[in-house]
């Protein structure tokens, strides 16, 4: 026991010892630096050997600060332009729904002027970064719906299959006013809706009463640069 304390009271005694070393230090280096020749006279050894011993970890601290902070603004201004790009809706049976959020607007039918929401859904496996444009081997899919706020109503207009990069061969649903939808609580659609809805505010608006849905190939032209 007597032996344990000894070792105790040693080990604080050089904790002491090395903070006073330390506060020595600083202080002996910081009269060398100030003004009066009384204060650094015959002191410029000391004043080397600090100056040798502070300044290149200080620095190096610095320039890791530096270099940190860089890179996480970096990497937050990348996250906030991915979450801007796909919004993430929901994961359901192994797969991640976002909201393409560059190419889905506010906008207006062919004909009429109720405001809908023409929105596309990227599904993914759970795991795959949706920033992936082209993936190798790895099928995920594309939804495009339309959205009308006022009936809480849904249209389906077209799904692709994709694997590693969309063909042009795309079939998509005319735009047709008895192809709405009621919403049936529980489904996947209502789901996709009821999810878009909440992020709606986050989208643009494009074009004006007398522009129509996108279609399709407006979308992979737009996002994709693929011709129809």
């Amino acid at each position: 026991m007597e032996n344990q304390l000894f070792r105790k009271e040693v080990t604080i005694m050089k904790q002491k010892l090395a903070l006073a070393l330390s506060a020595l230090l600083l202080g002996s280096y910081a009269a060398c630096k100030a003004p009066g020749p009384s204060l650094s006279e015959g002191n410029d050894g000391l004043t080397t050997l600090v100056e040798n011993f502070l300044t290149p970890a200080a620095a190096e601290a610095k320039k890791k600060t530096k270099e940190e902070k860089r890179k996480e603004k970096e990497e937050k201004q990348k996250e906030k332009q991915r979450q801007a790009h796909y919004i993430y809706l929901f994961s359901d049976d192994g797969f991640n729904y976002y909201l393409d959020g560059e190419i889905s607007c506010h906008t207006y039918p062919p004909v009429g002027y109720e405001k809908l929401i023409d929105v596309w859904i990227k599904i993914l496996p759970i795991g795959v970064a949706p920033e992936t444009e082209v993936l190798d081997h790895q099928t995920y899919y594309l939804q495009h719906y339309l959205l009308y706020p006022k009936n809480d109503q849904i249209m389906f207009l077209s799904e692709l299959e994709v694997d590693g990069r969309p063909d042009n061969d795309i079939q998509e649903r005319p735009y047709d006013t008895r192809n709405w939808e009621n919403l049936i609580p529980g489904s996947l659609e209502e789901n996709i809706y009821r999810e878009c809805m909440k992020r709606q505010k986050k989208l643009k608006q494009r074009g004006d009463k007398k522009s129509a849905v996108k279609t399709a190939g407006d979308f992979l032209e737009d996002t994709l640069r693929i011709s129809l």
